[in-house]
């Protein structure tokens, strides 16, 4: 069983949680913004397709106290990255960090990507490139107070991107806080869902999806964890099949 944090809203918590029950996932426990739970790698997968109100799952890899930039570079520099990275693959960092002596987001990611670019340079003369969109490993870095914790990101882009909506409007309502409200409200598609103040129509779409028991990932081209060198392919289209076959 891996570790794993689902995150969301706050307020949703409680929501995310029961929803990864329903996958049957293990150890769940409510936090602040998200989700503790175990699982193996197809539990994954299926979080990432069917989750609703998550915003992204990630997979902790590093956990330290951390006081500057240089105790941050060192914390990532301890691990061996050979087993998540290739020098040939991408990779990209999203920071942030929150009442800590690190007040700088875009720094903090550059120190940590600085410490794995070094190791691979330091090992092969070589080192990994970026690519902020579609990274072969996309990781998250969280930093509150003096405590940090870097993970593999699965997700990437968030789960509220379903990928019908190829261009925002103007002030749309999350699609995973739309999922959650309908949630909350105990609605399953048993009976009509009015939205009198619908604008771009989040609500009734989210809604549609909820009475078809379509997950609602299965629109979207990438998630994360296709990059990750671990990538199990036949497992992911398993899972997209067991999805189309539920509608």
């Amino acid at each position: 069983m891996v570790q794993y944090f689902a995150t969301c809203a706050r307020g949703l918590e409680p929501l995310l949680a029961e929803e990864l029950r329903q996958l049957g996932a293990k150890g769940v426990a409510a936090g602040r913004g998200g989700v503790h739970f175990q699982g193996d790698r197809l539990l994954l997968y299926r979080a990432n397709l069917w989750l609703r109100t998550a915003i992204r799952v990630l997979e902790p890899i590093v956990t330290a106290t951390v006081d500057s930039y240089d105790a941050l570079y060192a914390a990532v520099r301890q691990v061996d990255w050979r087993p998540y990275l290739d020098v040939e693959q991408t990779l990209a960092v999203d920071a942030h960090v929150r009442d800590s002596p690190l007040t700088h987001s875009q720094y903090a990611a550059r120190r940590v990507k600085d410490a794995i670019c070094d190791q691979f340079r330091d090992r092969t003369g070589r080192r990994p490139s970026v690519d902020a969109e579609y990274p072969m490993l996309g990781l998250n870095l969280h930093v509150h107070g003096r405590q940090m914790v870097l993970s593999r990101d699965s997700s990437w882009q968030s789960l509220h991107k379903r990928g019908y909506r190829p261009i925002q409007t103007k002030a749309p309502l999350n699609e995973a806080l739309a999922a959650g409200l309908l949630l909350h409200l105990g609605w399953r598609g048993d009976e009509p869902l009015v939205d009198l103040m619908c604008g771009s129509g989040t609500l009734c779409i989210e809604g549609a999806w909820l009475a078809l028991e379509r997950a609602p990932g299965l629109t979207r081209k990438w998630f994360g964890f296709q990059g990750w060198r671990d990538y199990e392919a036949g497992t992911w289209a398993l899972v997209r099949e067991e999805a189309r076959l539920r509608m």
